[in-house]
Protein backbone atom coordinates (compact mmCIF):
# COMPACT_ATOMS: atom_id res chain seq x y z
CA UNK A 1 0.00 0.00 0.00
CA UNK A 2 1.32 3.41 -0.99
CA UNK A 3 0.73 6.28 1.43
CA UNK A 4 0.59 9.68 -0.22
CA UNK A 5 1.16 12.79 1.86
CA UNK A 6 -1.90 15.03 2.05
CA UNK A 7 -1.57 18.45 0.51
CA UNK A 8 -4.00 21.16 1.55
CA UNK A 9 -3.92 24.22 -0.64
CA UNK A 10 -3.59 27.54 1.19
CA UNK A 11 -6.41 29.12 -0.83
CA UNK A 12 -8.76 26.26 0.06
CA UNK A 13 -7.99 26.59 3.76
CA UNK A 14 -8.45 30.36 3.60
CA UNK A 15 -11.85 29.99 1.94
CA UNK A 16 -12.87 27.29 4.44
CA UNK A 17 -11.94 29.48 7.40
CA UNK A 18 -13.83 32.45 5.91
CA UNK A 19 -16.91 30.28 5.40
CA UNK A 20 -16.79 28.99 8.98
CA UNK A 21 -16.37 32.52 10.38
CA UNK A 22 -19.25 33.75 8.21
CA UNK A 23 -21.55 31.02 9.50
CA UNK A 24 -20.59 31.74 13.12
CA UNK A 25 -21.31 35.46 12.66
CA UNK A 26 -24.64 34.80 10.95
CA UNK A 27 -25.80 32.37 13.64
CA UNK A 28 -24.71 34.77 16.38
CA UNK A 29 -26.61 37.66 14.82
CA UNK A 30 -29.71 35.48 14.40
CA UNK A 31 -29.61 34.36 18.03
CA UNK A 32 -29.10 37.92 19.32
CA UNK A 33 -32.07 39.19 17.32
CA UNK A 34 -34.28 36.32 18.51
CA UNK A 35 -33.20 36.87 22.13
CA UNK A 36 -34.05 40.58 21.97
CA UNK A 37 -37.48 39.87 20.43
CA UNK A 38 -38.22 37.22 23.06
CA UNK A 39 -37.07 39.55 25.85
CA UNK A 40 -39.32 42.33 24.54
CA UNK A 41 -42.28 39.94 24.29
CA UNK A 42 -41.75 38.73 27.88
CA UNK A 43 -41.49 42.32 29.14
CA UNK A 44 -44.73 43.25 27.38
CA UNK A 45 -46.50 40.15 28.71
CA UNK A 46 -45.40 40.73 32.30
CA UNK A 47 -45.83 44.52 32.03
CA UNK A 48 -42.21 45.19 32.92
CA UNK A 49 -40.39 48.39 32.03
CA UNK A 50 -36.96 48.58 30.53
CA UNK A 51 -34.69 50.10 33.20
CA UNK A 52 -31.92 51.41 31.01
CA UNK A 53 -30.29 54.53 32.34
CA UNK A 54 -30.06 57.35 29.84
CA UNK A 55 -27.81 60.34 30.08
CA UNK A 56 -29.04 63.86 29.62
CA UNK A 57 -28.11 65.72 26.47
CA UNK A 58 -24.99 67.79 26.91
CA UNK A 59 -24.86 71.19 25.26
CA UNK A 60 -21.41 72.69 24.91
CA UNK A 61 -20.99 76.37 24.20
CA UNK A 62 -17.72 78.01 23.36
CA UNK A 63 -16.67 81.12 25.29
CA UNK A 64 -17.37 83.52 22.39
CA UNK A 65 -20.96 82.37 22.01
CA UNK A 66 -21.54 82.67 25.76
CA UNK A 67 -20.09 86.20 25.89
CA UNK A 68 -22.14 87.24 22.87
CA UNK A 69 -25.36 86.01 24.46
CA UNK A 70 -24.54 87.83 27.72
CA UNK A 71 -23.82 91.09 25.93
CA UNK A 72 -27.05 90.77 23.93
CA UNK A 73 -29.05 90.41 27.16
CA UNK A 74 -27.61 93.63 28.68
CA UNK A 75 -29.09 96.92 27.45
CA UNK A 76 -26.63 99.28 25.81
CA UNK A 77 -26.16 102.82 27.17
Amino acid sequence: MIILPLYIDVAVMSATIEAIVGVVIAVSAFLIIRFRKAKKKVQETLHLEDTKETEEDVVLLDDNAEKASESADQPED
